[in-house]
């Protein structure tokens, strides 16, 4: 399992556009606003913020080969990029990057110690600016999946949080926090199912006795046998497919996948 989308190996391409929906959700709040967007992984989110109206964007990643790609591909006059782990504090000199709005996406459930990060970096934040604070996202713990001995299928994620659990973790920060969610339109939910049902016949094809047999002739004489098939169609994304809207006014009656949180007014 890969959690880090790469433009190197192209599987950036497949998963683009749900990830970068979120990006274009927090950038109307980021115009004219100095950025720090924690947790930024190759980079892609906060070209696109940097080009879509923020006055400045600092990407942050404790990974130095996910920052080797950022700063590969992505430039621009008010974009940098800097190492640092979000948990610990004296590794990031927030104090010498200014910024008013924190864009906190899909790093959430990476931290082991998320306050951590909230306690001091939003005390670099001008409590007294308008505008947001920080814009939030994380994976909806409502439909989290799990494997069979209990823990998150998502071998990457600590915790993934329900949707009261995480406005009151944000509730702890900022005086105001609105949540939203990121569906699936019916469009991804059909497609997926479709592809599932070819996949599974994909799977009994490949493990029917006469395909065994084969592969078992063809490894005696030392020739090469495919892998067994992989299920890649979840991690695809198009544009049509997603739709962000209030948690409280749902567009479907599914769960969403993500939620978002817009939070104004630090504590």
């Amino acid at each position: 399992m890969s959690e880090r989308n790469s433009f190197d190996d192209g599987t950036l391409y497949r998963g683009w556009a749900i990830h970068i929906q979120r990006y274009e959700f927090a950038a109307q709040f980021c115009n004219e606003r100095l950025v720090i967007d924690a947790g930024c992984g190759i980079g892609y989110g906060s070209h696109f913020l940097a080009r879509h109206g923020a006055t400045s964007v600092v990407g942050i990643d404790y990974s130095d080969t996910a920052l080797v790609e950022a700063r590969k591909h992505y430039k621009c006059d008010r974009l940098k990029f800097l190492l640092g782990n979000l948990e610990d504090r004296t590794s990031i000199e927030l104090k010498k990057i200014p910024y008013n709005t924190i864009v906190h996406l899909e790093n959430l459930e990476h931290l082991y110690h998320p306050d951590q990060f909230y306690n001091w970096a939003i005390r670099e934040i001008n409590s007294t600016s308008d505008g947001v604070a920080a814009i939030v996202s994380s994976p909806n713990g409502e439909v989290t999946r799990f494997t069979p001995d209990g823990k998150i299928a998502n071998e990457f994620h600590i915790h993934e949080y329900a949707p009261m659990e995480f406005g009151e973790f944000l509730r702890q920060y900022f005086r105001s926090v609105t949540l939203y969610g990121q569906w699936e339109r019916p469009e991804a939910v059909s497609r997926i199912d479709r592809e599932r049902r070819l996949f599974d016949q994909l799977l009994e094809s490949y493990y029917n006795p006469s395909a065994r047999i084969g592969r078992m002739i063809k490894k005696v004489l030392w020739k090469k046998n495919l892998p067994p098939p992989h299920f890649t169609a979840a991690g695809e994304s198009y544009p049509w497919e997603y739709e962000i809207s209030a948690l409280d006014d749902p567009p479907f009656p599914w769960k969403p996948m993500y939620l978002l949180a817009v939070c104004r007014g630090v504590k």
